[in-house]
């Protein structure tokens, strides 16, 4: 008797809410799929679901092994829990062999009232944003593994007892844990305002906080309990009553406490400024994957960097940059009207690191109270500015008879560099 040997290829699965039908087979674009949760269930272990942009519902994959991706990336991809379910139910927590792997979502809105995450139980999340949702125990994760994920705004309140606002458990590679909460004013027991349990690795943990009733056992602002590696945590907080890390485990290494300079920690900028003591402090040796949260490499100069976005050291090469000043010269009286001439001195100075190349173009406007203008007249400057110089202009005109803006308040504005013909260090931005 011969032995048939049969060889079956992996699919991969296509789901589209704008376009697809759960009824289709989903094996191409023009068969995919409305629903992710449609496709897992025709998945089988190995095989990849491919995710076009839109607002797709919680899913539940836990007992198969699947790779599920999105094509445009987290921003244009979102699994919303509805404030009632879980985003994604992914593994069976910890070491899982059949755990999947969600790449490029967003997960918010989720819901689990007890044990369980309302963004994600276990499984695998890769480039993801997990944002605004809440559990018993691990407000966005519980026992998942992280990657280069951001993990903001989550909480830990449904319990009396309540643990890990951000994240329970797991792994967290090159994440960001920031403004998540565990407990709540009439809780007896809160720990973790933002990771309770696990291992982190090169992560940035700030401005969370744990909160219970006066009488309550609460610790550990930041973290509390199990080990971290070349992380910071800073600016984290119990009762208000700032506590970076309550307890730990594990090996630790990393920043607690004080100030990291952080570019623009108020505007939630935690990349590392120049001068960090962050800067080339790490250990090489706890270092997990070759990229920062921002994709760029994990290591630069040599040596890694504490947190979760690596420095890169790229010199800022030397650019102009153009401001104006303006004043109306005529008429004198505060009220002009139609038919009128103006007279605006136009001082252009640069105040970049290099010189500005002429020519280029600028504009006298009419502005209206909801922004919208109507030009007056444009000039040519054909000088080139040097650095921390500056030159002046008399700019005339009439203001027409029919004025083409609605409105009765009217304003002059000055445009520099109208048609952006010189690349400056502010991207235009003060241009106006």
């Amino acid at each position: 008797d011969g032995i048939v040997t049969a060889a079956f290829s992996n699919f991969t699965f296509h789901v589209d809410a704008a376009t697809g039908n759960d009824a289709n087979d989903g094996l191409g674009w023009n068969t995919a799929k409305r629903t992710i949760q449609a496709a897992i269930e025709d998945a089988l272990d190995g095989e990849t679901i491919l995710v076009k942009p839109g607002v797709y519902s919680p899913i539940s994959a836990a007992a198969a092994n699947l790779r599920i991706e999105s094509t445009s990336g987290k921003s244009m991809t979102t699994i919303d829990g509805g404030g009632t379910n879980r985003c994604a139910y992914l593994g069976r927590g910890g070491i899982d062999p059949k755990a999947t792997t969600l790449r490029g979502f967003t997960l918010t809105n989720g819901y689990e009232k007890y044990y369980g995450g309302g963004g994600a139980f276990g499984g695998e999340l890769e480039d993801c944003d997990v944002v605004g949702n809440v559990a018993g125990w691990g407000g966005g994760l519980y026992h998942a593994t992280a990657i280069r994920c951001r993990i903001l705004g989550n909480r830990a309140t449904l319990l009396s007892s309540s643990y890990g606002g951000g994240a329970y458990g797991g792994r967290l590679i090159s994440c960001l844990v920031a403004s998540n909460e565990a407990g709540s004013s009439s809780s007896s027991y809160s720990q973790g305002g933002g990771v309770y349990g696990g291992a982190l690795f090169n992560c940035t943990v700030v401005g969370n906080r744990v909160l219970g009733s006066p009488e309550a056992e609460c610790n550990g602002g930041g973290f509390y309990t199990g080990s971290y590696q070349n992380t910071i945590i800073c600016g984290n907080t119990v009762t208000n009553v700032t506590n970076d890390v309550g307890y730990s485990d594990g090996t630790v290494s990393g920043f607690v406490g004080g100030d990291p300079q952080f570019v623009d920690a108020a505007n939630g900028d935690y990349r590392l400024a120049s001068g960090s003591p962050c800067i080339d402090a790490g250990l090489n040796s706890f270092v997990q994957g070759d990229r920062d949260l921002a994709g760029n490499p994990r290591i630069v100069n040599g040596t890694v960097d504490i947190g979760c976005y690596e420095w890169q050291n790229v010199p800022v090469a030397p650019l102009p940059d153009l401001t104006a000043s303006a004043e109306l010269i005529e008429p004198q009286a505060a009220v002009w009207w139609p038919g009128d001439t103006v007279t605006v001195r136009v001082v252009t100075h640069n105040v970049g690191t290099t010189n500005a190349l002429a020519p280029w173009r600028n504009r006298l406007s009419l502005v209206n109270d909801s922004g919208a203008r109507a030009t007056l007249l444009t000039w040519l400057n054909e000088t080139n500015l040097s650095e921390g110089d500056c030159v002046t202009n008399l700019v005339t005109c009439a203001i027409p008879e029919l004025v083409p803006l609605a409105g009765n308040s009217l304003s002059l504005s000055v445009t520099l560099d109208m048609d952006d013909a010189v690349e400056e260090s502010d991207d235009e931005a003060n241009n106006v």
